[in-house]
């Protein structure tokens, strides 16, 4: 591995930001199948070691019963949940499927889940048991919603159970490799917090860059850009959402390059 920023960068986007990028395999499958990737420790200070090949095992059962759920590569599949083996395992087989994650807060309440489940068009989402009541159906929850539930520790009633679903799958099943979605295609979908409006949807990707190289002098070099969006200002930055022209540094341009964002 290079010192040199400039080769270190290089090094990077060699592996990341490739049509041929996958999160599963450069986040878990290329790593030695018995080295440690997490150590979870329970509420009583018991502790116990994921290995990356465990992983493997588990994400590729869980990609191949999200291809059986109907997801497909693109797809947004969500998740309710705490830190914990299970989301560790959920992160890795929606990556694994191709698929983009929706993080939806344990702190929230049924309005912001049910807002952010519609916006995002989830396919699926993963509820802890304790959070399960907040994707009850009532006055924010739709009686036929369009997303299925999957439930980590223990469904009570019809819901689909996260762990025999996993149990039901086989981990060399074809459904369940790893797919090579490139490094320019979305891993996350957030929204911002809506304090001020309606919340947004920004996608995060697994790599995003011009591929130019970066220098000391050019993060002080001014750079014309053409960007899609309308001009915001946002904590002294410029940015943009319509079609504009925004004077920034080469080292903000990021910011105003990246495509607008649906606006819900």
């Amino acid at each position: 591995m290079s010192t040199d920023p400039t080769a270190r960068v290089r090094e990077l986007l060699d592996q990341y930001d490739t049509p041929h990028a996958s999160a599963a395999e450069l986040l878990c499958d290329r790593h030695p199948a018995d080295g440690v990737a997490f150590t979870v420790v329970e509420a009583d200070l018991s502790s116990v070691d994921l290995t990356y090949g465990h992983l493997r095992e588990q994400s590729a059962r869980f990609a191949a019963a999200l291809a059986d759920l109907g997801v497909e590569p693109g797809d947004n599949v969500a998740t309710l949940m705490g830190k914990s083996a299970d989301l560790v395992v959920a992160l890795l087989g929606i990556w694994r499927r191709g698929a983009v994650h929706v993080p939806l807060f344990t702190a929230f309440a049924s309005p912001a889940i049910a807002f952010r489940l519609t916006a995002s068009g989830a396919k699926v989402v993963i509820s802890d048991a304790n959070q399960l009541d907040k994707l009850a159906p009532g006055e924010d929850i739709p009686a036929d919603a369009a997303w299925q539930v999957v439930v980590a520790g223990g469904a009570a009633g019809d819901e689909l159970d996260f762990d025999a679903l996993v149990a039901a799958q086989d981990a060399e099943d074809l459904k369940g490799a790893a797919q090579a979605v490139g490094g320019n295609a979305p891993m996350v979908q957030l929204f911002t917090s809506g304090t001020t409006g309606t919340p947004r949807a920004f996608p995060f990707r697994c790599a995003r860059s011009r591929r130019s190289t970066p220098t000391r002098s050019s993060a002080s070099t001014s750079a014309t850009t053409t960007c899609s969006g309308t001009p915001q200002t946002r904590a002294g930055r410029t940015g943009c959402t319509t079609r504009c022209s925004a004077r920034l540094p080469p080292a903000r341009e990021a910011f105003c390059c990246t495509p607008a964002s649906p606006r819900l």
